[in-house]
């Protein structure tokens, strides 16, 4: 698995880290002593799967037009993310 770091400035960095269902990222920016953290974000592999034009998307989108799509959508939704809670509602 693909992992590293980046300083970005003074006090001020990003890491990252390939997990199993995909791209871990932080950002962290310390204040200007060093001895706290000023800001913090992280970007989770659900982010990158779930944006509209992330996998999970894509593979919804390549579903066939017949057949039990609501299953399938299902299935793909728990396969990128089995900890997110789903419900597939489909326009019949």
């Amino acid at each position: 698995m693909q992992r590293g770091a980046l300083a970005l400035g003074p006090g001020d960095g990003l890491a990252w880290c390939e997990m199993a269902r995909g791209l871990l990222l932080h950002r962290v920016r310390l204040e200007a002593d060093g001895r706290r953290v000023a800001a913090w974000q992280v970007l989770a592999p659900t982010e990158w799967n779930a944006h509209p034009r992330g996998t999970l998307a894509q593979a919804l989108a390549a579903l066939p037009e017949t057949g039990p799509r609501s299953e399938a959508a299902r299935l793909l939704a728990l396969a990128f993310d089995p900890c997110v809670d789903v419900e597939v509602i489909c326009d019949a």
